[in-house]
């Protein structure tokens, strides 16, 4: 194939072009000249004897061009000094091997730069729990728990397993304090601050009055009721440890507002009224020391029925007598008015025609100006002003 002058200049323009691009991405690859140059450097040794100086000096001719090429792939001003003879090449073999290793390791292609087009990751990121999404491993530590499950294997899990077991139950009759688990680990034991200068192990902690298994408390009501009881008992029973206002005891359990009031009966939790700042603070009670009392109380779950039901027939009681007071009263204003009808009956008759006297001037006049008149009715005595007009 035939090329013009012009079409070699712009090959070669390319090929320099291409070179510079990957010397930027730290890739150095050398001409074939410099390549010829350093293989015609090296002297090949001289055959001498029988078989065996001929397998060695094939070897070492082997090695020579090995390292030829080596010092070729990193660069000419990367190599350290070249061979120039067969007794250099095997006076140090192990030197070499490293060498060509270093290299091999040195300039690995590099891959893809995914960063240079996708800004974020989605199949590396992990979630940090901090308000950020961050996927720097590093920064997690040895303690994060996602990261530990996910590089843990099965014996591992199961040991760790054992381990908080025996931690809140004890330690087993298998595996006592300090004896060696299944994958080798010793069982470590965990320890809790209860007070500044006080540490206990963790299967002497106070646990949970419900579930007998947590060592965390609700601290609300720890702290206002005096009750260890873990956040998911208070959950699962809110028939025991839900917060009642003061109207639901006085409706529900039928108790006075004395003993609401008494802080000897009843812990309580205070809060700002929800209706109104300006209203009495709203006080929160326990269902459980509110049951029983009141059980205490009325004698038990029945006594409290047959009270509640007492109280709810005394009040259809009042408010039937109150009813019937109400209608004995509108009964009463319907004779009034029935007796005062029959007396206009009688005296004046079913139907009554005015018969108004002459009119009479008054002294008074209207707003218009005119004068003021006024008329009787001769029958019923009905008086009428009108205007002289």
């Amino acid at each position: 194939m035939n090329l013009n002058a012009e079409q070699k200049a712009s090959i070669e323009a390319n090929r320099k072009r291409a070179l510079e691009r990957l010397q930027k991405r730290g890739i150095s690859i050398p001409s074939s000249s410099k390549l010829h140059e350093t293989s015609s450097k090296v002297t090949k040794p001289s055959i001498q004897g029988g078989t065996e100086h001929s397998k060695g000096n094939a070897a070492n001719s082997t090695q020579a061009t090995k390292v030829v090429e080596s010092t070729a792939v990193s660069g000419p001003n990367d190599s350290p000094q070249q061979p120039s003879s067969s007794t250099h090449i095997e006076s140090h073999p192990q030197n070499r091997d490293a060498s060509s290793v270093e290299t091999k390791k040195q300039y690995i292609r590099p891959s893809i730069r995914k960063k240079d087009y996708i800004e974020y990751d989605f199949s590396t990121m992990e979630n940090s729990y901090g308000g950020f999404i961050n996927n720097d491993r590093s920064l997690y530590g040895s303690g994060y728990s996602s990261i530990d499950n996910a590089e843990k294997t099965f014996e591992q899990w199961q040991a760790e397993q054992r381990s908080k077991n025996d931690l809140f139950n004890g330690p087993s009759s298998s595996t006592e304090p300090g004896d060696a688990v299944e994958n080798g680990t010793q069982l470590v034991r965990e320890f809790k601050h209860l007070g500044p200068d006080i540490i206990s192990d963790l299967s002497a902690l106070p646990k949970c009055e419900e579930c007998h298994v947590n060592v965390e408390f609700d601290t609300i009501l720890l702290q206002h009721f005096k009750i260890k009881i873990c956040k998911r008992c208070t959950v699962e029973h809110p028939e025991k440890y839900s917060l009642l206002t003061k109207t639901e005891c006085k409706s529900d359990y039928l108790l006075t507002e004395p003993e609401l009031e008494d802080h000897k009966l009843f812990h309580r939790l205070e809060k700002a009224n929800p209706h109104s700042g300006t209203f009495a603070r709203m006080q929160l009670f326990l269902r459980k020391e509110v049951e029983e009392f009141a059980f205490e109380k009325w004698g038990g779950q029945d006594g409290l029925d047959k009270e509640w039901e007492q109280r709810e027939a005394s009040k259809l009681e009042r408010r039937e007598k109150k009813y019937q007071l109400k209608l004995k009263e509108m009964r009463k204003k319907t004779r009034a008015q029935e007796y005062t009808q029959k007396m206009k009956m009688k005296k004046f008759g079913a139907k009554h025609i005015h018969e108004f006297s002459a009119p009479l001037k008054m002294k008074k006049k209207s707003d218009d100006g005119y004068d003021v008149v006024k008329r009787r009715c001769i029958g019923c005595g009905m008086e009428v002003e009108e205007l002289d007009i």
